[in-house]
């Protein structure tokens, strides 16, 4: 009884409801938080990608294999740092897709087969592009 007279007398009494709504609305509002940086660092992390391999492929196209192959250690070497946030934003799938391009890319320009080489660089654009536009917000990635 004592208990009741001092929560009735502070007026700060939270039912277990009110609790449960604020920390419902709390790990939502973060959710959301996390989700909106996810989306934007792996955008933004194909956007600086984008230079790299424009660059890349102008020396594939000039038959420039020395500066190929810098651009493309200096490519790989960015990529491996950025995987690491990327395993934790997507499907694992999406990141062996981009590592397999990667490796044949480096591949192809060893070899100097610059028409596979520039081939691969295409399709390591797409697979860097398709996850960031799967996971933009939007009514259709919703629904």
């Amino acid at each position: 009884m004592n208990t009741q007279a001092k929560q009735h007398t502070t007026g700060r009494h939270v039912s277990v409801t009110q609790k449960m709504t604020l920390w419902l609305l709390l790990t939502s509002l973060l959710t959301i938080a996390l989700c909106m940086w996810g989306e934007g660092y792996l955008s933004h992390s194909v956007q600086n990608m984008q230079q790299p391999l424009d660059s890349l492929a102008a020396s594939i196209q000039s038959d420039d294999w020395q500066r190929a192959d810098k651009q493309w250690q200096e490519l790989n070497a960015d990529w491996q740092r950025t995987r690491r946030c990327w395993l934790g934003l997507n499907s694992h799938q999406d990141v062996a897709n981009i590592d397999t391009a990667m490796l044949s890319l480096g591949a192809f320009l060893q070899r100097r087969q610059s028409e596979d080489a520039y081939n691969q660089l295409q399709l390591l654009r797409y697979f860097a592009q398709a996850p960031v536009e799967a996971n933009t917000l939007s009514w259709s990635t919703i629904f």
